[in-house]
């Protein structure tokens, strides 16, 4: 590749200056690249705060502290000493850290690991600390084959622990797939597939990459919103979870090679990809999964979104303003709105490699373009292609949309659709069934265990040649045997919706296909998210409630408190306030598992004898759009047993425990 430029390295994107192009530039936000020292800076200032019994604002944080702390671990001179300047207020509050005894649970510890963490990157070589993205080759994670040889003839028996998203997609990818004879049985703790979180969320989808390298919202996974709007009492916990968390996301986000920006880009656009492939296998998926893909994806694909899920494809693909699909990115920000207007007029950068410019020569140097094409509505034509979500909104709201790669789902029309095609393809689902171990067997092909309690039909042991689990952030007490400190790098984070039915409005079918970000909700944990469900009321989503226990991960899930219904709901998006006192509406709760290398997920194999033990998880705030991804290639692990024929997949996993 050649050298590129600092210019070069930037998103191609209007710049806020209005210089007619080039960089993009925040001046009040950090990049990805700041993670690190971000998360260091802001932690600890937070459970400084909490370690003296007071509240501290995100206002508090000075982010020329984390500036001052990136530039000293870029120089290689990130020590203890040099941290301490930026935990405590004063010298006198730095000597009561010393001196006092700490009140709140977990703080003393949560401090030590912050500056463990500190210690550990300062041990980096010079300059190995660098931003995502700015790795100096190509990375790449060695994936030992487990070199097991089956006959073609013979049938793997294969368990998916959990059929939540990641687990429904591992099995649809299990059955397209043609290598091998898989009997498939699936152990679900729900009673029904309809009560998992994925069945119950508002399930947007956006796979534009472009999007996420210079807009804020429905990021990769910003760590600094976390740490600045979403850190919580609940944070400083017993058992240190949450601290532990954001210490593990400084170092993956600076130096784990499945966090690379250029590797990120590559996972959505290949998703993307493995989500129409999977419509054109199964097209009643086009009954909940609301996009474009579906209106290109086949004739039997189209039927099922426009005659059974009622939404219309476009009446002409070259005018993107006559569209009736996409994800609405809405903000009141002036000068947000100005962005997205020029960033309408521009050609985003869509090569894996945003280094390269233009699609010639992404591709002349073996990468692959995704073409992205903004359209932008000011408040009148956004008001107008929204009217059913706004009618009684005062804020005046901009939109910007990639009609074409955007949507949503369905949530709770979908499983019932994967319900019936497991059930047709004669895969075994086990619900109300609690797995309460695995365990590895001592025979040459590596069986597995899989105990379950009395109450499930499954209940007892069972043995498997495969076990995948996608259990979401309940995966971690299951695996703690093979894989001890996942917990610190998987965490789960409660969100909550509220559902329409008789009383409340209605969206117009011809909007029907439309889904909303409220970007300004999001950077508070408001209810960012909403859309149309099948019978045309609306499904509202958002909340950012940290779980830092074994327990608090595993479902059921209860709802928040009125105090925070009202920040969420009712002093969010109109289209939410109106349904928070109608007696009809449907409260739901569900847990996001968020991983600390942020908005990847977590694909592991085990080794040994958990060799035949995979995990898939760890989606996120991007469910939706990574489990497509994240599915076929524990598929192709678990029947091929290597990655080596997948780059993209091999520089995604991980196998062994985390560190």
């Amino acid at each position: 590749s050649p050298a590129a430029s600092p210019a070069a390295s930037r998103p191609n994107l209007p710049s806020r200056a209005g210089n007619g192009g080039g960089s993009f530039v925040k001046s009040s936000r950090f990049s990805e690249e700041d993670s690190a020292a971000l998360v260091l800076a802001t932690g600890a200032r937070r459970l400084v705060a909490g370690a003296n019994e007071r509240e501290v604002a995100p206002s508090e944080v000075d982010p020329s502290e984390a500036q001052a702390l990136l530039q000293q671990s870029r120089r290689g001179g990130l020590r203890t000493p040099r941290l301490w300047p930026v935990l405590p207020d004063s010298a006198s509050e730095a000597a009561k850290l010393f001196s006092t005894p700490i009140v709140v649970k977990g703080a003393v510890v949560s401090l030590f690991v912050i500056i463990s963490a500190s210690l550990f990157l300062s041990m980096l070589p010079h300059g190995q600390l660098r931003g995502v993205g700015e790795t100096s080759a190509r990375p790449q994670i060695n994936v030992r084959s487990t070199n097991l040889v089956y006959d073609s003839t013979q049938e793997l028996e294969v368990a998916i622990i959990g059929c939540g998203l990641a687990g429904a997609a591992t099995a649809l990818e299990l059955l397209m797939q043609t290598q091998k004879r898989i009997r498939i049985t699936i152990y679900e703790q729900s009673p029904t597939l309809l009560t998992s979180t994925s069945s119950i969320i508002a399930g947007t989808i956006n796979f534009d990459t472009p999007y996420r390298a210079w807009l804020h919202g429905k990021a990769m996974f910003s760590v600094y919103d976390m740490v600045r709007d979403g850190f919580t009492a609940s944070a400083l916990s017993s058992d240190t979870r949450w601290a532990n968390f954001l210490m593990n996301t400084a170092a993956k986000m600076s130096r784990d090679p499945r966090a690379d920006l250029t590797q990120k880009r590559k996972v959505f656009r290949e998703s993307y990809e493995q989500l129409t492939r999977l419509v054109r296998e199964f097209p009643r998926l086009c009954e909940a999964l609301i996009g474009q893909w579906c209106c290109d994806a086949g004739d039997t694909t189209r039927h099922h979104l426009e005659d059974v899920a009622g939404v219309a494809c476009p009446s002409s693909s070259d005018d993107p303003s006559r569209s009736t699909l996409g994800l609405f990115q809405l903000t009141s920000d002036v000068e947000m709105c100005a962005w997205m207007r020029q960033a309408a007029s521009s050609v985003p950068n869509g090569c894996d490699d945003k280094r390269f410019l233009d699609s010639a020569t992404c591709e002349e140097y073996g990468h692959r373009w995704h073409a992205v094409r903004y359209t932008f509505y000011n408040t009148s034509l956004t008001r107008e292609r929204l009217s059913g979500f706004l009618q009684s909104e005062t804020t005046a709201f901009c939109s910007l949309v990639e009609h074409r790669i955007t949507g949503y789902a369905r949530s709770e029309v979908l499983f019932s659709v994967v319900d019936d095609i497991l059930t047709s393809r004669g895969v075994s689902v086990g619900l109300s069934c609690n797995v309460l171990a695995l365990q590895p067997t001592d025979d040459v092909a590596g069986r597995v265990r899989v105990i379950s309690d009395a109450g499930c039909s499954l209940g007892g042991t069972r043995e498997y040649d495969r076990v995948v689990v996608a259990a979401s952030a309940a995966s971690v007490p299951l695996l703690a045997e093979v894989d001890p400190l996942l917990g610190n790098h998987l965490v789960g984070v409660k969100g909550y919706g509220l559902s329409g039915a008789g009383g409340s409005p209605q969206i117009p079918e011809n909007q029907a296909g439309r889904g909303l970000h409220f970007m300004d909700m999001s950077r508070r944990f408001a209810a960012a998210y909403a859309r149309a469900t099948a019978d045309s009321f609306v499904k509202v989503w958002g909340g950012h409630d940290v779980s830092a226990t074994d327990e608090g991960v595993k479902p059921p899930y209860g709802f928040c408190s009125a105090e925070e219904e009202d920040k969420i709901f009712r002093r969010g998006p109109s289209c939410a306030a109106a349904l928070v006192d109608v007696p009809t509406t449907t409260r739901l709760s569900g847990m996001r598992p968020v991983p600390s290398i942020g908005g990847v997920p977590l694909l592991k194999r085990y080794t040994g004898s958990w060799r035949n033990v995979l995990l898939n998880t760890g989606y996120g705030y991007n469910g939706y759009d990574l489990s497509w991804f994240a599915s076929s290639c524990t598929s192709q692990w678990l029947t091929q047993d290597t990655l080596e024929h997948v780059p993209v997949c091999l520089a995604a996993s991980k196998t062994g425990p985390e560190e």
